[in-house]
Formats: C-alpha cells, sequence, structure tokens
C-alpha cells in the first residue's frame, strides 16, 4: 500500500505530500515535484470510481463518476520512495489529472487520465520516451463512463456503504 500524496524524494518534509494528490498532466514532466516520478515511476492506480461535486439547481451536489460496463478505472498515476532522518521509508503516490473533456466538463473541470489495456505497457515501461507518455496523458477518453448523482452523505468519511454510490434525484431546489 501506498501513501496518497507523493513526497517527492528530495524534500526533508513528508507533510508535503499532503497537497500533492494530484500532479497537473499539463506539467508534470517538468514540475519539480513530479518529474523524475513521470521519467522513471509511473504507475496505474485502479479504481471502482470517483466523486465530484458540481453546482445544480439544489446547490452543489455530489456525482460518482463510475465505468457503465462495472469495470475498473485504471488512473494513470506516479509513485516516489522517500527516506526521513530518522531513516523511515514511505512509499507515496499521487494521481495525473487534465483538463475535463465531454460531459465530465459539466461537472468539474478536471479529470483523472483515464488509462486503457492497451496503453498499460507503454506507461509503466520507464524507457518509454517522454513524448509517448505525454500523448498517453491526452488521449485520456470519456467513452463507457457513468456520471450520476449521489446522495450527500459522501461528505463524510464516517460514512463507507455501498448505497453512496446509488442514484438519487436532485431535489428541486
Amino acid at each position: 500500500m501506498l501513501r496518497w500524496g507523493l513526497v517527492p524524494h528530495w524534500t526533508t518534509d513528508l507533510s508535503i505530500g499532503n497537497r500533492m494528490i494530484n500532479a497537473r498532466g499539463e506539467t508534470v514532466a517538468e514540475n519539480p515535484a513530479f518529474r523524475q516520478a513521470f521519467k522513471r515511476r509511473r504507475c496505474i492506480v485502479p479504481a471502482s470510481g470517483f466523486y465530484e461535486w458540481a453546482q445544480s439547481r439544489a446547490g452543489k451536489w455530489p456525482y460518482f463518476i463510475s465505468m457503465q460496463d462495472g469495470s475498473a478505472m485504471s488512473f494513470a498515476g506516479l509513485w516516489e520512495h522517500w527516506r526521513g532522518d530518522d531513516d523511515k521509508a514511505v512509499e507515496s503516490c499521487t494521481i495525473i489529472t487534465i483538463a475535463a473533456s465531454g460531459r465530465l466538463a459539466e461537472i468539474y473541470a478536471r479529470m483523472p487520465v483515464l488509462l486503457t489495456a492497451s496503453s498499460f505497457d507503454a506507461w509503466l515501461d520507464p524507457q518509454t520516451p517522454r513524448e509517448t507518455c505525454l500523448a498517453l496523458l491526452e488521449s485520456t477518453a470519456e467513452r463507457g463512463v457513468d456520471i450520476r448523482p449521489v446522495g450527500r452523505a459522501v461528505n463524510s468519511p464516517r460514512n463507507d456503504t455501498a448505497e453512496l454510490v446509488e442514484q438519487v434525484e436532485i431535489p428541486a431546489g
């Protein structure tokens, strides 16, 4: 298991990872916090889906985004190995996001990069050229993605039930 929020190998402050939960695809290859991981430590982060909040007639409302067929999503990610002064080792990760497209853009401005199975080998191979990896970040597609409003109970980490992803009707407001 990896810690959520990439901790760059060169930092002395483990808490920096709290601000590194996402890496912008537009700058990931140049950003000092992510560029070494982008070159050598790419990964795939599986997920059943993700939540985003959007403006609705009833105010801000949560939506669950998942694959229509129920399969796992495969987010383009990066991982890093960090060692503190006390010699404590931490492995951390982040996902890469890009400007949202299609129906997802109606919900939120950004979205995770969704990799297809045909791109896994190239993405994971540290020998894949930089330009090829950057092209994979641009080729994400929302085909087969389901977007549905869900209840506001998703706003509390204390709630962890299957009902959180069930579609609800948004109140008239």
